[in-house]
């Protein structure tokens, strides 16, 4: 990736900015028309104990993205576990790569609470994207069975222009369901079904046959 003079000075800037937010002591924020959303989707999903989840952080309603971050923290911690903290698992979206070449930077906190946190933005001197998409894609393995919240907290966005954008923010939720019956389980309930059903023949059989004995003995 070729990253110019430009580029270079404000991927700094912004790296800073994303991971050592106390270096910046103003705040400055622009205001579109209409506020855009980072959102969780779908907002409550669920998946089976043993299983892998997949959860997107998406947006809407955006103008003019340069950049995004956001801290995901979900509680309890133990309901899942993120599967990778490297780059395998977590993948970017469709949504800041329709403005050109892109940079993400990740870094995952586990117990006692589990937290990651995100960032992302476009490489050299061009416009932000606009409208919807998804901004990653992330995925979990369930450990046990419970409900999780899923909150996103520290957002940020940043124009071309290298300003904060006010926007909103829901968040989500994730249920921890059952394991599926493993294949021991289901044979072992099979066995015992057909255990059950020759008893239930046999028993009959012998009653039939029990029957027709005593009608053949009776004197007509």
């Amino acid at each position: 990736m070729r990253i110019n003079r430009w580029t270079k000075p404000v991927l700094a800037c912004l790296l800073t900015a994303f991971f050592f937010p106390s270096s910046f002591q103003e705040t400055v924020y622009t205001s579109a028309a209409s506020e855009p959303t980072v959102y969780m989707n779908p907002p409550q999903a669920s998946a089976r104990v043993g299983e892998s989840a997949s959860i997107n952080i998406s947006i809407v309603d955006a103008t003019d993205i340069y950049a995004w971050e956001f801290f995901l923290k979900w509680e309890p911690y133990s309901v899942f576990n993120y599967v990778d903290s490297f780059n395998v698992i977590i993948t970017e979206g469709d949504f800041l790569k329709r403005g050109g070449q892109t940079f993400m930077a990740r870094k995952i906190e586990l117990p006692p609470i589990g937290q990651m946190q995100v960032g992302c933005l476009l490489i050299g001197k061009i416009s932000g994207v606009n409208g919807s998409g998804t901004l990653a894609k992330l995925t979990f393995q369930v450990r046990e069975e419970g409900n999780a919240k899923l909150s996103l907290q520290d957002t940020k966005l940043l124009d071309s222009s290298l300003k904060l954008l006010a926007h909103k923010t829901q968040d989500g939720s994730f249920t921890g369901e059952p394991a599926a019956p493993g294949i021991s389980y289901l044979l072992y309930v099979g066995v015992g079904i057909g255990i059950c059903v020759v008893t239930i023949v046999l028993i009959a059989y012998i009653v039939s046959k029990r029957i027709r004995k005593d009608h053949n003995q009776s004197p007509k």
